[in-house]
């Protein structure tokens, strides 16, 4: 097995941070000697693997969406895009999104690396894609484009307007943006503990296509 070496982490989060991909021939005692030179490893698997150390620790099964994008949907005039640079009322937003990311329920990770990654994140898709806000900023979507696929990034909606239509509204909103550029692709990961994000998706339309498991190897300084 080999470990990438991921700079952008690495310099996000000031620590050594690496990927690897398990494999049939995936030796737990091999990929911890070549752990070593890094602090935090994502480890991606097909499924669930048998490890004894405790620096690895499971986060769930993360799942991609799809979905053929056709017919212009209601778009309720309260959900506009947004002009300006996001602000903390947007990066609140962007952190509930996260609720359920591995970054966020990973109790080793004490750098703030949650908060500054979705941070980041959020500045991306903004200087990248499109983002979309409800009125009075109680929710935010997230789009990105390439080619003729676009993905949801960030999706959240503030508890006190969760289940009033909101979420349904934004990806209204996305999805009529896409139909204007004729792009029909949209996908969207989460993970398969985020229920009500399941359950979302698929009253959508969206299905799954496909899932993989996610480690985290982390040593600590």
């Amino acid at each position: 097995m080999t470990i990438e070496h991921l700079s952008f982490d690495s310099e996000l989060f000031k620590y050594a941070v690496g990927k690897a991909h398990v494999t049939p021939d995936w030796e737990e005692k091999s990929f911890l000697k070549e752990a070593e030179n890094f602090q935090l490893v994502y480890l991606f698997s097909p499924k669930e693997i048998q490890h004894s150390s405790s620096l690895i620790r499971p986060f769930g099964e993360t799942l991609l969406f799809t979905k053929e994008v056709k017919g212009e949907r209601l778009e309720p005039p309260h959900i506009h895009e947004l002009k300006h640079a996001p602000g903390e009322r947007e990066l609140a937003l962007a952190l509930k999104s996260g609720l359920y990311s591995r970054f966020s329920l990973d109790q080793r990770l004490e750098n703030s690396e949650f908060e500054r990654l979705y941070r980041l994140w959020l500045e991306k898709e903004y200087e990248r894609g499109t983002i979309f806000i409800s009125g009075g900023g109680t929710g935010l979507i997230s789009l990105s484009e390439k080619a003729h696929q676009a993905e949801i990034g960030l999706l959240a909606v503030d508890e006190s307007k969760r289940g009033t239509g909101v979420g349904t509204a934004l990806l209204s909103a996305a999805e009529n943006r896409l139909l204007s550029r004729g792009i029909a692709g949209l996908q969207v990961k989460t993970q398969r503990a985020n229920r009500p994000a399941v359950r979302f998706y698929e009253k959508n339309g969206f299905r799954e296509v496909s899932s993989r498991y996610i480690y985290h190897y982390y040593r600590g300084d």
